[in-house]
């Protein structure tokens, strides 16, 4: 999976005079491979009482995603999804599918809306698996052998049911959360050591179909592509060019929306 220099994020807190309250702000600013800034955005925490002023509806739903995964503070009765102002006894809250597997506050990833607006949500939805790579449904579940960091293998680990698989970075890997001695300790381990480890295991996909998004905007398309490109073909080492060892992943599409 292609990968851009790390994110540059700079955090600004600055308190008011007028009470205990913090006034926060995080800059953002992604580079491409070549070291060139492609996006750039400052968000500005909901406590401030100033919403998103960005127009292009993408760029807002960008911004929706990054402030929702760093501020838990919300503006009353606004829909975060378009800026409009409605009774906030008429509001919904969403939480975007598979953010536990990027950040596991519990307010992380919650979206105020309006129904009318529900429409966007998958939009969102897909915005996040593309930009943190996130696989959200997958058939990797129970008991599994895994690598400790001592060197030996723990036969007991688990993979609870609904684990989303992520692209790490760190271990240039897709990988997924396993729980650890009972539930105390967990660890992200990679397909490739999931695999080695596990070589009778089987890993089915399932993505949403592209005719979910055929009346969205030509941008949800891109990024729709750009996830589906991402997505991995072997169940094994990412290394493996040979498949000597890997298996093929099975994929499948639904043409209804993943729940």
């Amino acid at each position: 999976m292609p990968t851009s220099l790390r994110d540059t994020c700079l955090r600004v807190d600055i308190p008011r005079t007028d009470g205990n309250i913090v006034d926060s702000s995080i800059a953002k600013i992604t580079y491409n491979t070549e070291g060139d800034i492609v996006k750039s955005s400052v968000i500005t925490s909901p406590m401030v009482g100033v919403d998103i002023t960005k127009e292009n509806i993408k760029e807002r739903l960008e911004d929706v995603l990054w402030r929702s995964m760093n501020f838990t503070s919300k503006l009353i009765g606004v829909d975060e999804l378009t800026g409009m102002r409605h009774n906030e006894n008429d509001m919904k809250l969403h939480i975007i599918k598979g953010i536990a597997c990027r950040n596991t506050h519990h307010c992380a990833g919650n979206i105020v809306y309006h129904p009318e607006s529900s429409y966007m949500l998958k939009w969102l939805d897909l915005l996040f698996w593309e930009e943190y790579g996130v696989i959200f449904n997958n058939s990797l579940e129970g008991q599994v052998s895994v690598p400790r960091s001592s060197g030996k293998i723990d036969k007991t680990g688990k993979i609870n049911k609904s684990e989303c698989i992520r692209w790490s970075s760190t271990c240039n890997d897709w990988v997924i959360r396993v729980s650890l001695d009972n539930g105390e300790k967990e660890k992200h381990v990679s397909l490739t050591d999931i695999h080695k480890y596990n070589p009778d295991m089987e890993l089915n996909i399932t993505l949403p179909s592209r005719k979910i998004y055929e009346d969205s905007p030509k941008w949800v398309l891109e990024i729709y592509d750009s996830w589906i490109k991402k997505m991995p073909t072997k169940f094994g080492s990412v290394n493996d060019t040979e498949n000597q060892t890997s298996k093929d992943i099975i994929r499948e599409y639904s043409e209804e929306e993943l729940i």
